[in-house]
């Protein structure tokens, strides 16, 4: 009988063939949940600027039109205005303004009246209702996570024809030619009972400067 051959090991022991490594794994990364913004109701007033020096009188001056500042007697008007929104309003939790002089006055009067630092929203001086709309939402969700189940209020301040315009399109959902106008100085309230989209508001009223100034008395 044949004798098996020796392996050659050259005097060392034999080394044992070693097992495959089992395999390693990782840990997986634990997912940070974002906290879901809470549902809340919506009132927006919306509100057209007071009224402005004239148009052709300004371009005399060389000034941009966006510089156009309130007249003095727009001034007044609009401080009275305000009294009657916030008889009607009670209180606003935000405001957006365009940068155009004439709206950022507007709102730094609506500012003094319910105690609120307006905020320049280029969307609005833009009158890019989607735009509008998207601060509006990102803006109410920042309240709506401090006040849990509580109405809010924003308020937006800008210029015709693009405030008319988003009213019938978040009336409607129609992005069509609008069917009503705001008079300078003038304030439209919708509501919404959950987060704002187009075809979900509610016209509350729609005023002119006038009607609210006679409010305030």
């Amino acid at each position: 009988m044949e004798s098996q051959p020796v392996p050659d090991t050259d005097g060392a022991a034999p080394v044992a063939e070693a097992s495959p490594a089992a395999p390693v794994v990782e840990p997986r990364p634990r997912v940070r949940r974002t906290e879901r913004t809470p549902s809340y109701a919506l009132d927006l007033l919306i509100v057209r600027h007071g009224p402005a020096g004239d148009r052709d009188e300004w371009a005399k001056t060389g000034q941009d039109d966006d510089e156009r500042p309130l007249t003095s007697r727009g001034i007044r008007e609009m401080r009275r205005a305000a009294r009657g929104l916030r008889q009607l309003v009670g209180s606003v939790d935000a405001i957006g303004t365009s940068p155009l002089v004439r709206a950022r006055e507007t709102a730094e009067i609506l500012g003094r009246a319910f105690d609120v630092t307006p905020v320049e929203a280029p969307a609005i001086g833009d009158g890019d209702r989607h735009g509008i709309l998207r601060w509006v939402r990102s803006t109410a969700a920042v309240r709506a996570k401090k006040r849990r189940g509580e109405r809010i209020t924003i308020a937006i301040v800008g210029h015709e024809p693009d405030l008319s315009a988003s009213i019938c399109w978040l009336l409607t959902g129609r992005p069509t030619e609008p069917w009503t106008e705001m008079k300078k100085g003038g304030a439209c309230l919708l509501s919404f009972t959950g987060r704002p989209k187009p075809r979900q508001a509610h016209l509350r009223w729609l005023l002119t400067r006038s009607q609210l100034e006679r409010i305030a008395r």
